[in-house]
């Protein structure tokens, strides 16, 4: 039985219904709360509810500079509940997706990966890296460490993947919102700053981490790794002065664009990078060493 009180015959009968068998089998609605969790059948993802309501989006800018205009004004938004991933994406779960499907990643058919030269932490082109083999170096990590966030994975691979999934990409709210909780916490965690106890990132360890490890570090929600690991892609598009134009129920994102939005920050980050507010644009097609993905449901 899971948190949320569905039994794994109730899950049964709804992955039959799902693919179009009849069941005859009944199913009750379970109490569902904050926190409640489910499993998905498709790739066994544990899933965290988010209950409908208020949360703080963004922050207000300081008296002086150092902040990011597209991170502004502070703002109340109210979203409908959800569901979300509880860890970023798995290596075994995006190998189970790409041997149902035979899907080819955008870097495999493309060969423009990005990879961090540890040395002079500076990004270079990869022809020969990919997913499976994210630094180029010609390793395996989805069969050897199969519990990494996969990466080198573009927005639309990750859209894809999402919707194999029968799940989708959350929004940048719904993301904010599972990360920050209802009282628009900065990280995570809370207000305290970040320590390598809580999160990866600022090359401690200089390479992603397997999910679900960071206890210290798990958002009010009980959601893992929403600071540090791997970026996370969103389904909005980027826009720098949406949140003025917002609005304030179920925000969707702008209609179109030429970036979407990675959140949360990475191995690769510093401090100021992984707060829960942190927007960073990038072309849908992009794909780096560190950059993963989560998904969302209704």
């Amino acid at each position: 039985m899971m948190d949320g009180g569905i039994s794994a015959a109730q899950l049964t009968a709804r992955a039959e219904e799902n693919r179009g068998v009849i069941s005859t089998k009944l199913i009750i609605t379970p109490t569902i709360g904050a926190g409640s969790t489910k499993i998905s059948p498709k790739d066994g993802m544990v899933m965290v509810y988010i209950p409908p309501g208020e949360f703080i989006m963004g922050i207000n800018p300081p008296a002086k500079g150092g902040f990011n205009s597209a991170e502004t004004p502070l703002h109340t938004l109210d979203l409908h509940a959800f569901w979300i991933d509880q860890t970023e994406i798995t290596n075994a779960m995006f190998a189970k997706f790409v041997k149902e499907t035979g899907y080819i990643t955008e870097v495999e058919k493309n060969g423009k990966a990005q990879v961090l030269n540890l040395v002079t932490y500076h990004w270079y082109t990869d022809k020969r890296a990919n997913w499976k083999n994210p630094s180029g170096q010609g390793v395996d990590m989805s069969m050897i460490i199969p519990k990494l966030p996969v990466v080198q994975v573009s927005w639309n691979d990750a859209k894809k993947y999402c919707e194999w999934a029968d799940r989708r990409l959350p929004t940048e709210a719904e993301w904010e919102k599972a990360a920050r909780g209802p009282l628009g916490n900065i990280y995570p965690w809370g207000n305290e700053p970040p320590l390598s106890s809580r999160l990866n990132f600022n090359h401690h360890i200089r390479t992603p981490s397997d999910i679900g490890i960071y206890y210290s570090g798990i958002s009010t929600y009980g959601v893992f790794d929403m600071a540090g690991n791997v970026w996370e892609w969103v389904s909005d598009w980027y826009k720098e002065n949406y949140y003025s134009l917002s609005p304030r129920l179920n925000p969707l994102g702008p209609p179109t664009g030429q970036y979407k939005i990675l959140r949360g920050g990475s191995w690769t980050s510093q401090s100021d990078m992984v707060r829960s507010y942190v927007r960073y644009p990038m072309s849908p097609e992009s794909a780096r060493d560190d950059f993963g993905f989560r998904c969302a449901s209704y």
